[in-house]
């Protein structure tokens, strides 16, 4: 019966352990993908002129420079933009011409 018990004990700490090392493994995983991708903003900025590295006697800086930051959004925000309304005039175009079709395939079926 001691035996028994001891085995069943055994089995549910195993079964336990092994929940715990995977949901450890599983937010270790996590972190590292975070810490990643923050590393890979960071260098992406950088290159971007965004972020300026720099250090003196006092100690180690880090600027962002907000005026080229914003001025990037800003290219990007009015391409998006150009991009929208190219597509919107295609998608313009395409309905007239698909309505044009239309009313002369209605004409030719209409006249005997």
């Amino acid at each position: 019966m001691i035996l028994g018990r001891r085995q069943s004990d055994l089995r549910l700490l195993r079964w336990y352990y092994s929940q715990l090392r995977s949901f450890c493994l599983s937010i270790g995983i996590t972190f590292m993908r975070l810490i990643l991708a923050i590393v890979l903003l960071v260098v992406i900025a950088f290159f971007l002129g965004w972020l300026k590295f720099s250090s003196d006697d006092s100690g180690a800086t880090i600027r962002v420079d907000g005026s080229e930051v914003r001025e990037d959004t800003e290219a990007i925000v009015d391409g998006t933009k150009d991009l929208i309304n190219k597509g919107a005039e295609k998608v313009s175009d395409a309905d007239d011409t698909t309505q044009e079709r239309t009313d002369q395939n209605a004409r030719r079926t209409i006249t005997p």
